[in-house]
């Protein structure tokens, strides 16, 4: 094969250190022998192949420059298509002349290895890539001036793009996306339940229709009013219908949310357990709620962290186990990344900014819970309502009314985005002093008449 002018300027340009960085240019020709032999390896590699830098070799990438120029313009590629594009590029000599075209036609005797070679080039790349990027921040951060926040940011975006690079296109044609809007009308028109993903509450599902992959879901309440509880609950509700979830928690320790699911499940107060004031039947309850609740696809992180964190496990929990919905309590005890501001509520922006680009990036639902009260966290909660796509808020008391009653009705107050509007309604819930916990609203009068027929067996 006719040696091209530019390899051996091309390769020195690699050498950091006098090391060659990860290649395959064989595969590379490999590669381009076979679009320029077979069309539908032409479709396939510019499809999965996004620019003309992935490939090491100058010479290769001129050339799918050139391949790549003729398809968007639907000419055919051949060797003297391809020959001509070079030529009026002014690269024909410099990737080797057409001797070299037919040489690369020579590299391929089958094509059926063409997806494999194209996935060798990529991940090549990356590792290129990825030497470079983090390099460049290693350098960065040994500077005096060096800003955490803005190197942790671009680390784990590189992390992004890099896998993004060699992941199959999730691109559909509109034919696959209208059978899927005609699936969600039946289920709509015929089940008369939520197509998005449920929060396990009836009066909620019923006004939003669930929550959309993408969806960043902001759960509002005072301290003490059961945000936490309503957060696991709805988590826990979705495992068991085999939704995948990541609950992120600094604020309760994972064994004690296992704990609190536990006793709600089985009636049982957290005090009782806790003093062991339990009776045999029970202990025998407790113990296989625990292991039925330990066979749910949940995952719990409970360590301080920050949205880089949350960030990094989400990517990982969505690429190894489907995760679709992520919890995070709360808001005000996720630690911040600008270490030097003194604006709290630049703080909670930032982090409502990074939950929403989580929850958009790996098409998860992310709901976040956020403390409220009167001596100013208000106004932080507010700074997550620009990214938020609906909002639940807790305002209650125990009031005289409720007093002594063991379940009391709680009114809640729903906003939704719906383009660039808004939509606003209500929603009950019953509250149970005695557990913790929140169920689906029943009026007293149904709640005495159930009571009665339970007590009849």
């Amino acid at each position: 094969m006719a040696k091209p002018k530019q390899l051996t300027a091309h390769l020195d340009t690699y050498r950091p250190e006098g090391r060659i960085p990860p290649q395959a240019v064989e595969i590379e020709a490999q590669v381009l022998g076979a679009m320029l032999t077979d069309n539908t390896c032409v479709a396939k590699g510019i499809a999965s192949i996004p620019s003309k830098d992935i490939f090491y070799a100058d010479y290769h990438s001129k050339t799918f420059q050139a391949i790549a120029t003729l398809y968007a313009a639907r000419e055919s590629v051949g060797l003297i298509s391809v020959s001509e594009e070079l030529r009026k590029a002014g690269h024909l000599e410099l990737v080797g002349g057409e001797v070299y075209l037919a040489d690369l036609t020579t590299k391929v005797t089958t094509v059926t290895g063409f997806d494999y070679w194209v996935k060798i080039i990529l991940e090549k790349y990356a590792l290129r890539r990825t030497i470079t990027e983090a390099t460049g921040i290693i350098q960065e951060a040994y500077q005096p001036d060096a800003e955490p926040y803005e190197l942790g940011q671009r680390a784990s975006q590189l992390g992004a793009q890099i896998i993004n690079i060699y992941k199959p296109t999730n691109t559909k044609s509109l034919a696959q996306v209208a059978e899927e809007v005609l699936t969600e009308l039946h289920t709509i028109r015929t089940g008369n339940k939520a197509i998005g993903i449920p929060f396990g509450f009836k009066d909620i599902d019923k006004f939003t229709g669930g929550a959309d992959p993408g969806d960043l879901v902001v759960v509002t309440a005072k301290e003490k009013q059961g945000k936490t509880t309503f957060l696991i609950q709805s988590m826990f509700s979705g495992a068991k219908q085999g939704i995948a979830g990541a609950i992120f928690s600094a604020e309760m320790p994972a064994k004690l949310l296992i704990y609190r699911m536990a006793c709600i499940e089985t009636g049982i107060r957290w005090i009782d357990l806790k003093m062991n004031k339990l009776a045999a039947e029970q202990w025998t309850s407790i113990n296989n709620k625990v292991m039925e609740l330990g066979s749910l696809p949940l995952f719990i992180r409970d360590k301080a962290m920050n949205i880089l964190d949350i960030r990094a496990d989400t990517q990982r929990l969505v690429e190894e186990h489907g995760v679709k919905r992520i919890g995070v309590d709360y808001a005000q005890r996720i630690v911040p990344m600008e270490s030097k501001t003194e604006n709290r509520e630049r703080e909670i922006a930032a982090i409502s900014s990074g939950l929403k680009s989580i929850a958009m990036d790996f098409h998860v639902v992310a709901i976040v819970l956020s403390q409220i009260n009167d001596e100013g966290q208000t106004r932080e909660s507010r700074a997550l309502q620009h990214d938020m796509d609906k909002q639940i808020a807790f305002s209650h008391e125990e009031d005289d009314k409720h007093k002594g009653n063991q379940i009391y009705p709680v009114e809640l107050k729903i906003r939704q985005r719906m383009g660039l509007s808004g939509e606003f309604g209500d929603a009950k819930l019953d509250y149970d002093v005695l557990t913790g916990s929140w169920q689906d609203h029943v009026s007293p009068e149904v709640r005495a008449l159930l009571a009665q027929q339970q007590s009849a067996f």
